[in-house]
């Protein structure tokens, strides 16, 4: 049996390196079948195409954001820039987003960066990765430029290229509660830039949900030049089976976090400020335009401190969420 971690202070290599061996052990346990899809569109021949990512990938790179960085570095050249069509587009979830794994609601956004002119890389949480496991989907590479404002709408008949016309030049959440109603379906779950990405302005974020942000590199500019209002996925919630031996590693992955990690209720008590002064004492936190790697008040700004500005709680949380499991 792998033994599950014991933690303390939470040293952030420790918890990498942890979690990497939950994931490779129920790794071992899940079989992929059938193989997950990736699906690659290209917005100027309006053309869709659909591969297998196959175990051998996985085996290869995991997901997300391994596979991202390998694609782009094969298939970007020195040529293309950061707003040109050719920019390549990847939105992939985790190798165990939407199973039963802790922390697994993750989807990795990758281009080249308008910001940095490097290689962008955000990732967000939500339900968005675990609807697209749901339609056994590992993620989307997206090239070209649509001629028009357009929205991706993936669900179990595939995908396909929708008129965002009437979307363009609405905020996040009102491009949002808009699709919700045009499709009838409160349960869909939408990746959207607003009116920023829309101008292509270098630091656009991509929200998905109304409340979980992909806000690193500059990839709502990416949509926008694109013309990429939205994604948005429609598929019932249903998590995979798991073998006797993976849920075995779960539950005593969670087990131990509630016993021996007193850190991570620090997040069921504040959320992702409750992080604050550490990442500031590691000197992680990132601090005029990351110039600096720390503030001489966190207090101030860590969930503790903040508390007393909270009058009512309404906590939004990722699919499976270690806040959600303690």
């Amino acid at each position: 049996m792998w033994n599950a971690p014991r933690w303390g202070c939470l040293n952030p290599l420790l918890a990498i390196a942890d979690f990497f061996k939950l994931k490779m052990e129920i790794y071992r346990q899940v079989t992929m079948i059938p193989p997950a899809k990736i699906f690659e569109i290209d917005l100027t021949q309006n053309r869709i195409k659909v591969e297998e990512y196959t175990e051998g990938m996985a085996g290869e790179h995991l997901a997300g954001f391994g596979f991202n960085i390998k694609t782009l570095f094969q298939r970007l050249t020195q040529t293309i820039t950061p707003l040109d069509p050719a920019n390549i587009l990847m939105i992939t979830r985790g190798l165990l987003t939407g199973t039963a794994a802790p922390a697994s609601s993750r989807i990795h956004l990758s281009a080249l960066s308008p910001l940095s002119g490097l290689i962008a890389s955000s990732n967000v949480g939500g339900f968005f990765g675990s609807m697209l496991q749901t339609l056994d989907i590992m993620g989307l590479i997206i090239t070209g430029k649509a001629p028009r404002p357009i929205y991706i709408r993936i669900t179990s008949n595939g995908v396909d290229i929708e008129d965002a016309d009437g979307l363009w030049g609405l905020d996040t959440r009102q491009t949002q509660t808009r699709l919700r109603s045009d499709l009838g379906d409160e349960r869909a779950q939408v990746l959207c830039i607003g009116p920023a990405g829309e101008n292509q302005v270098r630091f656009a974020g991509v929200l998905a949900g109304k409340d979980h942000a992909a806000g690193r590199t500059g990839l709502g500019a990416v949509f926008g030049s694109k013309n990429i209002k939205a994604l948005v996925v429609q598929a019932e919630k249903v998590r995979p089976k798991m073998s006797e031996a993976a849920a075995k590693v779960v539950k005593h992955y969670i087990r131990n976090m509630k016993t021996n990690t007193g850190r991570f209720h620090d997040y069921a008590t504040y959320g992702s400020s409750g992080d604050v002064l550490e990442t500031n004492e590691w000197g992680l936190l990132g601090t005029r335009n990351y110039r600096l790697g720390q503030v001489p008040d966190a207090l101030g700004i860590d969930g503790r401190g903040l508390q007393k500005f909270v009058f009512k709680k309404t906590p939004v949380l990722a699919a499976r969420c270690t806040a959600r499991l303690i």
